[in-house]
């Protein structure tokens, strides 16, 4: 063949409708392009190529199998694709990339690159340097930025409220807001999320990590990993990307050089555990599809290929390439049709929810039931409103639950202190949006119950008193005098006399009281500490007098445990001042109650004075049970009884794992171990002593000798653990002892 006869050929297409089987014959192209017109919108082709010339017709080609777009809703724009470059630049382009049209330059963008972007409407959020977010409104030209979020990883878009999500990369969470940057939640906390994706239809949230694919519901609620690989491996989750047409999740997992492709139905309660398929698998040698993030639209991938974007069908097939001119650093594809509506509601879709009336609230109490109403939040039209309802008493451990009712019945326990006065916050909830709170203070003595009276124990106890008269009934006149008047006025004033005088009364004694009291302190506090006979204690304050008649008095309300009803087993520990062993109790029958926290059985543990201790060391050692019967805490030892019948003891429940230093100490990393607390374990642990904190502060005390040796764990297992504070044997009340010295053999922290 003589030199440039290739420019002689010609070229034929042979285009074969796959469902019908229809085939359409193009003869004689010169060019090596071709555009075709007048293809079904949404159809299946496949298309053959083969060459000819004047020496005869060349084989057909493999054919090409593709589908074209969906047809477009003419009260919308046509599918597009916003590209950030690396150099700074935002453009938009058709979905072939054939006409490309500046948006931002780097300029507007103060020559910083966009990491992320996502869009709703005609508002379109970038996420510029991982740092800042700024939303640019493409109809006026306007741009806002968020300056209250900061640290954005990645970012993603719920449509029906409308929220803004991102992954917080300083804090390592997931945060919700407004799109104006407002009413900011916290979604997840503890994860490192580097792509996250909605499900706006179904309140889903998906996201990636290095080495996990997880979802939950948009508030965070039911979290699930249903894909994770081992770090060791060097394998790693590099893109995700939703098919709501076909309802399923993609993602892509980098090994060394290879890529896979895998795929799952979109995750639901009865999906959840379906197999996950593998899809394609690639090297770098291969290119049809390479990179890290993925995005769907339209039964086809756009993946990101080094500083491109690659085209493929679903299996990864079939790639064409999208070029820019510049580097390509992330694209968005804006279409309506990806921000879906459901079809029996239309575009009036309200997800949320209106808060509680707080006029609707109200209490029913019957016997030891108590049961709460409000009336239901009424203005959702898609998805399910339940409710979270806080229920504070006083001091006493909160009530904090999720309902889907308009009600919630609760019962108060014989243990449990009465308290006349209830607030309940009430928040309406959906999966998208949570409403403000309603908080309602509720006054038990102000209503009418019906019930009997608790058993209860009526005691006497020695006081000074003072006592007035009640005034006379009041005695009906039966003939009307004109000086009844001034009878009336006389009583009157008599009565408000005698309540002033006796106000004035009691206002000198107390003056007078307080005196001799101060009197008493300052003649203490000349003594020298060298005077003090070293076997001797001094107390300063007077409410720290040795006094066993007080300190019986004070330990009458404590219940009283028999000898005979308990036994111990094994020893625990020694302190300075008490031995601790395990013990069991037994029942008005005799029989002995085993530990068992799964059965909600009472745990018990026994710590007794030791044999050497003073009188006075005695006598602390009792007030530790005074101070102690006035906590009822979670996070706070509880304190079951005492027994006085020989040596005094202290009967309280048996913590499990031993005291928090110890556990620590157990389950620290070790060279080639790794620590069996992760990093939620230690915040818990925390979050627990800072509750046990919260609640002695609320009750005015102070432990003084707060540490790890002194706060205990319930259980080895970490769903059953719970950390509580004990030996308040040096914690006073910080209103009442405002003078005080601890002496003799006492030990400070």
């Amino acid at each position: 063949m003589s030199q440039g006869a290739w420019q002689e050929w010609l070229y034929d297409i042979l285009i074969e409708e796959a469902v019908s089987n229809k085939i359409e014959e193009i003869a004689n192209i010169s060019k090596t392009s071709c555009d075709l017109h007048q293809l079904k919108p949404n159809t299946v082709y496949k298309i053959s190529v083969r060459a000819s010339s004047k020496a005869g017709k060349g084989p057909w080609s493999s054919a090409f199998v593709g589908s074209t777009l969906k047809s477009v809703n003419k009260k919308y724009d046509s599918p597009s694709i916003l590209w950030a470059t690396k150099s700074g630049r935002l453009l938009q382009s058709d979905l072939t990339a054939d006409t490309i049209e500046p948006v931002l330059n780097a300029v507007h963008l103060n020559k910083t690159i966009v990491k992320d972007l996502c869009w709703y409407k005609d508002l379109v959020l970038l996420n510029l340097n991982n740092t800042s977010v700024i939303v640019y409104n493409k109809t006026n030209q306007s741009m806002l930025p968020l300056k209250s979020i900061t640290s954005v990883k990645t970012m993603a878009i719920d449509w029906l409220t409308p929220k803004l999500y991102w992954s917080n990369d300083d804090d390592k969470m997931i945060m919700r807001s407004s799109l104006g940057g407002n009413q900011r939640e916290i979604v997840r906390l503890m994860t490192e999320a580097k792509q996250l994706a909605i499900d706006a239809l179904s309140a889903k949230l998906y996201w990636i990590t290095d080495l996990t694919v997880e979802c939950s519901q948009l508030n965070g609620r039911k979290h699930k990993t249903f894909f994770k690989v081992e770090n060791f491996f060097g394998k790693q989750v590099m893109g995700l990307t939703l098919d709501l047409d076909h309802m399923a999740i993609f993602w892509v997992v980098r090994y060394n050089n290879d890529y896979f492709l895998y795929k799952v139905d979109l995750i639901t309660e009865e999906s959840f555990g379906n197999p996950i398929q593998l899809i394609k698998s690639t090297s770098p040698s291969n290119e049809e599809l390479i990179g890290g993030s993925l995005w769907y639209f339209n039964n086809r991938f756009f993946v990101h290929h080094f500083n491109s974007i690659l085209v493929t069908d679903l299996k990864g097939r079939n790639a064409a390439f999208l070029r820019l001119p510049e580097k390509v650093e992330t694209i968005e594809i804006i279409d309506h049709s990806i921000h879906q509506i459901p079809n029996q509601i239309g575009h009036d879709i309200n997800v949320i929810p209106n808060a509680v009336n707080a006029s609707s609230v109200f209490l029913d109490v019957l016997y030891d039931k108590y049961t709460l109403y409000w009336k239901e939040v009424s203005n959702v039209n898609y998805g399910d409103v339940f409710y979270e309802v806080i229920i504070k008493q006083d001091y006493d451990s909160v009530i904090n639950v999720v309902t889907n009712l308009t009600q919630y019945v609760y019962s108060i326990n014989e243990h449990q202190t009465y308290s006349p006065f209830l607030r309940v916050v009430i928040k309406s909830m959906t999966y998208w949006a949570t409403s403000a709170p309603t908080v309602v203070d509720l006054s038990l003595d102000g209503m009418n119950v019906t019930g009997t009276v608790l058993p209860s124990v009526a005691k006497s106890l020695p006081s000074k008193t003072r006592a007035m008269s009640k005034p006379m009934p009041p005695i009906t006149s039966i003939q009307h005098s004109s000086s009844s008047n001034s009878y009336i006025l006389y009583i009157v004033i008599t009565f408000l006399c005698a309540i002033i005088v006796t106000f004035v009364v009691l206002i000198f004694h107390k003056i007078h009281k307080d005196k001799d009291e101060k009197k008493v302190l300052r003649e203490a506090d000349i003594v020298t500490l060298n005077e003090i006979p070293p076997h001797l204690s001094c107390e300063n304050n007077a409410h720290y007098l040795n006094g066993d008649v007080y300190l019986d008095e004070d330990l009458s309300s404590i219940p009283k445990i028999s000898s005979k009803d308990w036994k111990i087993t094994r020893i625990l520990g020694s302190g300075a001042f008490a031995t601790v062993y395990e013990g069991v109790v037994c029942d008005s029958n005799g029989k002995e109650i085993k530990i068992a926290i799964k059965d909600a059985k009472l745990m018990h543990s026994i710590q007794t004075i030791r044999d050497t201790a003073t009188e006075q060391n005695r006598n602390d050692f009792l007030k530790e049970a005074k101070l102690m019967r006035n906590f009822k805490h979670k996070h706070i030892l509880q304190l079951f009884g005492i027994c006085l019948e020989k040596n005094p003891i202290l009967i309280f429940e048996l913590m499990a794992g031993g005291d928090l230093l110890s556990y620590l100490r157990k389950h620290r990393p070790e060279i080639g171990k790794q620590s069996a607390l992760n990093t939620n374990d230690l915040f818990s642990i925390c979050i627990d002593v800072a509750k046990g904190c919260k609640y002695l502060e609320e009750m005015h005390y102070v432990h003084r000798d707060l540490a790890a040796r002194n706060c205990l764990v319930s259980s080895h297992s970490r769903n059953d653990r719970v950390v509580k504070i004990g030996d308040f044997g040096l914690a006073r009340d910080i209103y009442k002892n405002d003078y005080y010295r601890k002496a003799g053999e006492g030990l400070l922290p």
